[in-house]
């Protein structure tokens, strides 16, 4: 936590940072707030009344007291014009007026001054030399070219009206006029100098900005344009490798779909980060469910777990909040880049994700969350890890060509987490693995309190229930989780372990059992503890990882199966359906209990599909997707085609193209929502753009979903999950064919 130290420490203010804020604390908010040269004028312009400000009372009083009420008088009105003017640009006047007014004040009363005290040979003649310069720094060098010919010309008055007897007279002028001139060529010469400098900023500022514009659109246009082919690789070899395939196809196939995620992935990192250089990245401000973003990141990097042999878990402390304001989006990708990394760089061991709320964060500002993500793997050395969040970096050039990758993607996190008002670090040490760290702040949302995280639970409250994980990771995930239900958890590494706690005695209410541990596996230690008989009626839960359920034969055994890394909603159910069919047949009505939680989630039956593509290859795709699901398809090739197909034909579902000629997608879409005489259907927009701002634009044109193509099958049967879900809170499902 070295490095979280360090950045945390804050430095005594100095001297100069003391005396802006004094400064600051006369002009108007709005002025600092737009910063520039306004707020350069205003602050040069406070700290020349200043000095008058405080410097004039004591000479004000002394002049009273000594009877010389004419000085006492100028001095005092001097003073309070001093304090009108700086109430005026604490009240937000525009400086140029406050500057110009100034300096006319101090003209006069200097002017005024050097006539009654002597002419050219009094003091106020040498500060009326500063009048120019002051109006030039102050206001601009129009208003000091006005004041440099008044001095003059007041100097002429003054040596007109000099005294009989004066010394020098002609030389006195002289020398006042070439200082005049001098002072005020310097400093409109300087003030000219800086100006130019400012506008040519701002011009080269203003490019910048329009050539980060086109650059930005650019890449958004060349990603649509490779993203619509890379639709047809990746979607027509995932449906190749759903057929019947000889191994060596298999192998070819595989290769093609892998070389086609990769390439997608480097294509979003390039336009993230281009999106993220140009300034154009937008964040959500909506309800964020902090468990559902962790659980989401950590499902879609399960099967690249899997594939690797690496445990991958995660936890949320229990006192962190339910939901706070922020965007699951971007978090969920930072989330996903870092994981991903963990598990690219891990060849064996775990990676573990836990979520805790900060203490000491302020409430006014909202929730401090800090996420960790931690792995086993090679690790980092010291002198590499400075510079591993500048762009295009990774830890040496053969990392790279061991593990492939951009060298964004921690670039990238480190720009979200700025962005979402936060910070990412790490600590790492080479052999022994790393963490990284990155905190998000959001106001606490309000949210509806899900089954599984109400704090009173008393049909789980008391139970005792046997873990049985050879991961030391895993079995604190189980416990943390168990005794926040109130439940008695007794955790063992091992088979052997545990089948000498059930002969002791012991009885518990359950058993979880993970499927692989060395020496005896989950399938064998169930068999054995069926042999015991404080075993033979405990319901059983079996762990297994994604993709690796056991057969058949051995479905007997569990009363249900989860897949690691395991839902805490998921396991909660388990559990209630296990301890409540606890005096049941073992293993009856176990597909049901572990299937039950997923009601929600099942496909919406028959109904009207149309698909509006005018690409020939993503319509094929699009319709050998939905055909996989049990899904036929009409298709037309505009938006025009789609709005008379609606009028002819009540579909409930609509893929929408967005980008098609004679009508493009966001158009039809809201002509059809338009149209009161058209059953509205579900509209998903299907496109290559995969921006925040794409999405936005199509749920403002009327759409309901969204996928970005190349969508893989998963994506389009979660979508579909979605329109289930939404038509059964309606309480209208989708018409029959």
């Amino acid at each position: 936590m070295g490095a979280e130290t360090s950045q945390g420490a804050q430095t005594p203010p100095t001297w100069g940072s003391r005396a802006t804020a004094l400064l600051d604390w006369f002009i108007h908010p709005r002025i600092l707030a737009v910063g520039g040269d306004s707020r350069r004028r205003s602050r040069i312009l406070v700290a020349i009344l200043l000095i008058p400000g405080v410097a004039a009372v004591l000479p004000m009083s002394e002049r009273f007291l000594a009877g010389d009420l004419f000085e006492g008088f100028v001095l005092m009105v001097t003073w309070m014009l001093t304090l009108g003017i700086l109430a005026m640009i604490r009240l937000g006047a525009p400086v140029v007026l406050v500057g110009t007014i100034y300096a006319a004040l101090i003209f006069v009363s200097l002017t005024t001054s050097a006539h009654n005290l002597g002419g050219l040979d009094s003091p106020p003649v040498i500060a009326l030399l500063m009048v120019p310069l002051a109006a030039v720094f102050i206001v601009g060098v129009r208003v000091g070219l006005v004041f440099a010919p008044l001095v003059l010309a007041n100097f002429g008055v003054l040596y007109a009206l000099r005294p009989e007897g004066a010394q020098e007279p002609e030389q006195k002028l002289m020398v006042l006029c070439v200082a005049l001139l001098v002072l005020a060529a310097a400093s409109i010469a300087f003030e000219s100098e800086r100006a130019r400098a400012l506008a040519t900023a701002e011009r080269l500022r203003s490019e910048a900005e329009r050539a980060s514009a086109a650059k930005g659109e650019f890449l958004a246009n060349m990603s649509h344009e490779i993203r619509t082919p890379m639709n047809a690789v990746i979607g027509m070899t995932g449906l190749l490798l759903e057929t019947e395939l000889n191994p060596q196809q298999r192998s070819f196939a595989e290769i093609v779909r892998s070389s086609g995620e990769t390439l997608l992935a480097l294509i979003n990192d390039v336009l993230d980060f281009s999106k993220i250089e140009a300034g154009e990245l937008v964040l959500e401000r909506a309800p964020l469910d902090i468990r559902a973003c962790v659980e989401s990141a950590v499902q879609v990097l399960a099967v690249a777990a899997v594939k690797k042999g690496v445990e991958l878990s995660s936890l949320v402390d229990p006192a962190t909040p339910l939901a706070i304001y922020g965007d699951s989006t971007r978090l969920q990708q930072t989330l996903v880049n870092l994981i991903s990394n963990a598990i690219k760089f891990t060849d064996s061991g775990e990676v573990a994700v836990t979520v805790v709320a900060r203490q000491g964060a302020d409430p006014e500002e909202g929730s401090e969350l800090q996420f960790s993500v931690r792995d086993t793997g090679i690790g980092i050395a010291a002198d590499k890890q400075p510079g591993l969040f500048d762009a295009f970096v990774q830890e040496d050039a053969s990392t790279t060509r061991r593990f492939g990758g951009s060298g964004l993607g921690l670039t990238i996190c480190k720009r979200l987490v700025t962005a979402m008002g936060g910070r990412i670090w790490l600590e790492s040490e080479q052999g022994q693995g790393s963490t990284f760290h990155f905190t998000i702040v959001g106001g606490v949302a309000p949210y509806l309190r899900p089954p599984h995280l109400v704090e009173e639970q008393p049909l789980l409250t008391g139970a005792r229930v046997l873990v049985v994980d050879d991961n030391a990771t895993n079995r604190r995930l189980l416990q943390v989780q168990l005794e926040s239900w109130g439940m008695l958890p007794t955790l063992v590494d091992g088979g052997e372990a545990a089948l000498a706690v059930l002969r002791g005695g012991n009885h518990f209410a359950c058993a979880i059992l993970d499927m692989h541990m060395p020496g005896m596996d989950g399938l064998e230690l169930a068999g054995r503890v069926r042999s015991i008989p404080a075993g033979e009626a405990l319901p059983l839960v079996m762990l297994t990882s994604l993709g690796q359920r056991e057969e058949a034969t051995s479905m007997d055994l569990f009363a249900a199966f989860l897949t690691k890394p395991v839902k805490a909603s998921r396991l909660y159910n388990v559990l209630l359906a296990a301890l409540s069919e606890a005096g049941q047949e073992p293993g009856r009505g176990g597909e049901a209990s572990a299937s039950a939680p997923m009601e929600s989630s099942a496909l919406p039956g028959a109904m009207r599909v149309l698909i509006a593509e005018d690409n020939p290859v993503n319509q094929r795709v699009a319709l050998l997707s939905l055909e996989r699901l049990g899904y036929r398809a009409d298709v037309v090739a505009d938006g025009l085609e789609a709005v008379e197909a609606m009028r002819t034909i009540d579909y409930d579902l609509v893929l929408m193209d967005v980008h098609m000629p004679e009508l493009d997608g966001l158009s039809a879409t809201r002509r059809i929502r338009a149209d009161p005489t058209l059953r509205q259907p579900y509209i998903t927009a299907l496109t290559a753009n995969a921006t925040v701002q794409d999405q936005e634009a199509c749920r403002d044109a009327g759409m309901d979903d969204y996928l970005s193509k190349p969508f893989r099958l998963r994506e389009l049967r979660s979508m579909l999950q979605r329109y289930a879900a939404q038509e059964a809170a309606r309480g209208a499902g989708p018409r029959s064919s």
